[in-house]
């Protein structure tokens, strides 16, 4: 989403989502700055798994480990 096309950047969103009584789900609105705090249980197990492969995913492959001969 990058209008500058920069290399070697990224950006995590946020998209909050209710849920209607038939089950029907709504995007209610979708943050560029999410909120990480783990203030409940499921976020304290969610959010730590977000940023990890968030990192793996934008980070990584930026220092592949060295190969081995």
């Amino acid at each position: 989403m990058d209008p500058n096309q920069y290399i070697y950047t990224f950006e995590l969103y946020g998209l909050d989502f209710m849920i209607d009584e038939n089950y029907k789900p709504w995007l209610i609105e979708v943050n560029n700055n999410p909120c990480l705090e783990t203030s409940c249980l499921l976020l304290n197990r969610i959010i730590p798994s977000v940023v990890e492969n968030v990192l793996r995913i934008a980070v990584d492959p930026m220092f592949p480990p060295p190969i081995k001969v």
